[in-house]
């Protein structure tokens, strides 16, 4: 089972354009360690469920 934390640590693997693709998580884990791994796998951002919809441009922005 592939998850997003692994899949972040295959396309930062890859190298190249695809190595260097903003990777932002959605996700209902909410505990600091959660943030944690998945800054540490190669996440740009971090955005915790429920998701506020008003704030995804902004986020991309920050990354493009």
């Amino acid at each position: 089972k592939l998850d997003g934390i692994e899949l972040t640590k295959i396309i930062r693997k890859k190298g190249g354009k695809l190595g260097n693709v903003p990777v932002i998580a959605l996700t209902a884990c909410t505990m600091g360690e959660d943030k944690q791994k998945c800054f540490q796998a190669g996440m740009n951002d971090y955005l915790p469920k429920p998701v506020e919809l008003k704030n995804i441009p902004e986020i991309i922005k920050k990354h493009l």
